[in-house]
Parts: C-alpha cells; structure tokens; sequence
C-alpha cells in the first residue's frame, strides 16, 4: 500500500524550517548595539592618480561590508578636513552625500558602497603636489578611517579654437585642450621639450599652418588625452589625435609621444606635392583606434620612429604619396584587440619612384604585416619584414623574430646582439638624413653596419 502524506506530517516538517527562517531573517536585522561589531572596508586608502587642478577626478569605490549576523548602525561617515572646511574631497554613501551622512542601517551580510571623488583648486605651485584628506566612519562607538591622497597638478586650460598668429608653449605648466585647436595658415606653433599637451573628450589638433615641435631624448613633448588615471593607459580613442593639411608649409615633429587618439597623425593634402611637408622623427606613438600614421596625397619623412598597438594600421599611405621611413620599428599583435589589418599599408597611386623603406622593422602576428598595391615603384633595403615578399624584394631579412625585450609591455628594444636584426641595416652614412640617423632612438650612436629599426644593440 502507498504511504501518504498527512497534513499533520506535512506541517510538522514544514514549522521547523520556517522557524529557522524566521529567526535567522530576525538575528540579521536586529540591531545591536554591540562595540566589538566593526565593519570591514574594502580598501582602506584610495590614491587618486594625477588631478589637474580644477578638474573633476573619476569615481572611486570602497565598499563597506558587515560581516556580523547581526544588523549595526552607522552613526556617521564624515570627511575629516572637512570639520576644518578644507577638503577638496567629497564622497556619497547610501544615496546620501558628504560631507556628512549619518544614521545609516546596515544589515548582517550586507554592504554600501562609498562614491568618492576630488577636485582641487589652482595654485601657484608648479610640480606635482600631494593633496590628503580621510573618510571617519563611526560604527556602534567604533572609529574606522579610509585614507586619501591624490598628486595634484596645475595646468593651462586652452579655450580658444584657433591659433592666428605665431605661438610658443613651454613645459613650465601642461597644457589642457578643452576644444579642437587649429593653427591657421601663416600661423606657426612651437613646442618646447617636456611639454605635456592634454586633450579633453573628442577634440585634437588641426594644423593648417606649421607645427614645431622639438623635444629632447629625454625630455619628449607629450600628447595624450587629459584622462590619467591608470585605468585610461590602454583605452582607445580618447581624443581625436593631430591633422596636419600643410598647404604649402612644414612641420617638424621631433621627440614625442603621442598615445590614446584615434589616429596619431594624419598627413593630408588635396593635390600631390614633392615638396616636403613634414619630418616625423625619434617619436613614439601607439594605442591608436585607427591608424598610427596616415598619409595621402603627402611627401613625408619618418626617421627613429616607434609605432604600435594600432587598432588599423600602423602606417597607411595612400593616394600620390612621397614618403621615406628609415631605421623605424612598427610592432602589432592580438594583444590588446583583435589584430586583422597589416601594420603598414601601402596603397598607391601614380607612378613616380618615391617611396623608400631603408632598415624598417615590419613585425606582428599576421604571416604579411606589410601590403602594398598600386603600379608605383616601391623601394626596400635592409629591414626585417613578416612578409612573403622575399622574391620581389630580395635585400630584406624575411619572418625572423627580432627578439624584442618585452613587447606586452610595449618595450620594443632588442633583447642581445642575437637579434636577427643586429647590423643587417644598410650603411646611411652618406644618407642626408643621417645628422638624425646618427643616433638611435635613445640618442645612442648607430654602429656600422647599423641595427635595423629604432633600437641601436649594445
């Protein structure tokens, strides 16, 4: 006979369980006044990267979480500095904001996340300083504390939309683009070594008359978006980048580095010229979600270049273009997106000999980094290439690892002398651009035969 379940059976297994429910839902939310109960902080200092003056920094997180059983009270969470009315920090907590919340319940097993931020003002400093301040919580008579600290830095803000008339910037304070910036024509921009030029949301630099920019080996001029903060290091796209359309004029780009746009520089002009219109050497750019360096319709040179992680391509030149690129070294792989295009693109049109690759580093991850279409005469000596190119031109060294020294962490010098790339260049010694050849990119002296790409091999 089937054994069947009775109601009295049924509920006499069922009251326990919701007896313990009951009571444990209860314990949970029964607040104790218990002074041993302390909550526990997820992160008890935040450190804000460099803030520049004026300027809201990004979010930060700290959670509060109460591992008790019982419910706790947070009678209050307040800003120190500011019971002195100076802090430049300020927090939410609970949809409640600072600089004082009081009188918060905090369940058992249950959590609140602090919002906290900072923006500090102008003053006359001119290096880095530390601004500090603390978060007091105060939990059943328990004081608990977050630590904070921010580096602050002072800056020129650039609300002006075009440059008129000749204009010099020096590194004695960065400087932030708050709108896209265009040199008019007639006009030139100089640029001192160690500048550091930011540029704030999608905006960039035209330049319609001339660009000089003349950093130093160790001194670069910086360009790069105005977000600093670590987690903005490998983010894409943050600002437009710089669009140089000549005209007629020359610029000079001379140790830089330039990260974080969607095309580093891009080179444009609307009818072919022969006529030089910009030297882009000893810079780095990288971190690109289009192109490093786009080139149309343009005569360029590119000399101790190092360009990579280009969402596109690394170098594109495209149209009647003119350029040169010597002793550059362009890297690309799948390590920060998916890696399809080859690193540099040449797609041609015309007819003239006039494009010359001498001791270029052509590496990545796809079998051909290197594409080239069109009829024009395409000159390569001496560099090392991923390219199937090797019969139709044969003075190359073909898909030998260059042994770079640490390429994750975008360290692109060679690791020894075993580098298939140590003295394979040709000799540019009698070149006319070796008063820049010269040296390598860290200004040490090239041997002879040179190395291939930017890095000169001690």
């Amino acid at each position: 006979m089937p054994f069947k379940y009775s109601k009295v059976t049924f509920f006499q297994l069922l009251l326990p369980v919701l007896f313990i429910l009951i009571f444990s839902c209860r314990k949970v939310n029964i607040l104790s006044s218990d002074h041993g109960l302390k909550l526990r902080i997820s992160s008890p200092q935040i450190s804000f990267d460099t803030v520049f003056t004026r300027i809201n920094s990004t979010l930060r997180t700290v959670s509060l979480h109460n591992d008790n059983q019982e419910a706790v009270e947070i009678s209050s969470i307040r800003l120190k500095g500011n019971l002195a009315g100076n802090s430049f920090y300020s927090f939410s907590a609970g949809g409640k904001p600072g600089p004082l919340a009081r009188n918060l319940k905090l369940s058992g097993g249950d959590s609140i996340t602090l919002y906290i931020k900072v923006q500090i003002p102008a003053n006359e400093l001119i290096t880095p300083f530390i601004e500090q301040d603390s978060i007091l919580i105060t939990t059943n008579g328990n004081n608990q504390g977050i630590a904070l600290k921010s580096y602050g830095q002072n800056v020129r803000f650039i609300n002006d939309t075009l440059i008129s008339s000749d204009t010099h910037w020096n590194a004695i304070y960065p400087y932030v683009i708050n709108h896209t910036l265009t040199v008019a024509n007639g006009a030139t921009l100089r640029i001192d070594a160690g500048s550091r030029i930011y540029f704030h949301g999608l905006t960039g630099l035209n330049i319609n008359g001339s660009l000089i920019v003349n950093g130093e080996v160790k001194f670069p001029v910086i360009f790069n978006s105005d977000r600093l903060e670590s987690i903005y290091n490998s983010v894409t796209g943050q600002w437009r980048g710089i669009l140089i359309e000549p005209d007629g004029n020359t610029n000079l780009i001379n140790y830089s580095q330039i990260m974080n746009a969607e095309t580093g520089i891009a080179i444009l002009s609307a009818q072919p010229t022969i006529s030089l219109q910009a030297t882009i050497s000893n810079t780095q750019i990288y971190n690109m979600s289009v192109d490093g360096i786009y080139c149309q319709n343009t005569a360029v040179k590119l000399l101790n270049n190092v360009v990579s992680y280009c969402q596109n391509s690394l170098l594109e030149v495209t149209g009647d273009s003119y350029v040169q690129a010597k002793q550059n070294t362009f890297y690309n792989s799948n390590q920060l997106y998916l890696h399809t295009v080859p690193s540099v693109s040449l797609i041609l049109s015309g007819s003239a000999d006039s494009i010359l690759f001498l001791n270029n580093i052509i590496y990545g991850t796809l079998t051909d980094e290197l594409f080239i279409s069109g009829a024009r005469k395409v000159t390569l000596k001496g560099n090392l290439l991923s390219s199937n190119m090797s019969t139709s031109y044969p003075l190359n060294t073909y898909n030998a690892d260059p042994l770079f020294r640490l390429p994750s962490e975008n360290d692109l010098h060679l690791q020894s002398t075993k580098s298939p790339a140590t003295s394979k260049g040709v000799s540019l010694v009698n070149d006319p651009d070796f008063g820049i050849l010269a040296k390598d990119f860290d200004g040490v002296a090239r041997k002879a035969p040179p190395t291939i790409g930017a890095y000169e091999v001690n």
